[in-house]
């Protein structure tokens, strides 16, 4: 029987290819890029500074950062904070519990779930094409309530004069319609 070492700091100063699991008790620093064929257990902090894929699922219990780019062919979950500087793919499930952070862009093809805020610096696209209701549509306005309710959830967006509005249902009357709030 082959016992696996277990490691409570590593620095490897080129790339890495594991084909097995890895479990690491600290922190790992990788210095290019990092090919892992099964799961990743990471009890301190990642920081790869090349481009990382992980065919298996990836756990770290901290922080990690990617200066490149990362796929994730599996499920992750980080307790902390994750930085990608590059472009990031995720196939299966995501989960971060601190803050996200993705300079590249950001590919999901399943859904997100965030218990907190999602901020996209330029536009939030939705892909598919919305199928019409049958029936005939109620005429109805937008709202504008200002200066509204602090913390309103909605759909936040910019306005021209630099400003945050608040787009949201009002379902307040007998037909819901958009309203628009100062945030």
């Amino acid at each position: 029987m082959i016992v696996l070492p277990t490691f409570d700091q590593v620095e490897i100063d080129g790339n890495m290819t594991l084909d097995g699991d890895m479990k690491l008790n600290g922190s790992v620093t990788i210095a290019t890029d990092i090919q892992l064929n099964g799961n990743q257990t990471i009890f301190g902090d990642l920081q790869v500074n090349g481009s990382e894929t992980i065919d298996g699922n990836l756990q770290v219990n901290n922080n990690e950062t990617i200066f490149g780019n990362l796929q994730l062919n599996g499920s992750e979950t980080i307790f902390g904070n994750l930085q990608v500087n590059g472009n990031q793919t995720i196939d299966q499930n995501f989960q971060v519990n601190g803050n996200q952070m993705v300079v590249g862009s950001l590919q999901i093809n399943q859904s997100v779930r965030s218990l907190g805020s999602v901020q996209a610096a330029a536009q939030l696209l939705v892909a598919n094409l919305p199928s019409l209701p049958a029936g005939i549509p109620a005429s109805q306005q937008v709202r504008y309530y200002n200066p509204g309710i602090a913390n309103q959830p909605g759909l936040v967006l910019k306005g021209t004069n630099g400003m945050n509005y608040i787009l949201f249902v009002d379902a307040s009357g007998a037909i819901p319609a958009l309203a628009i709030q100062l945030a």
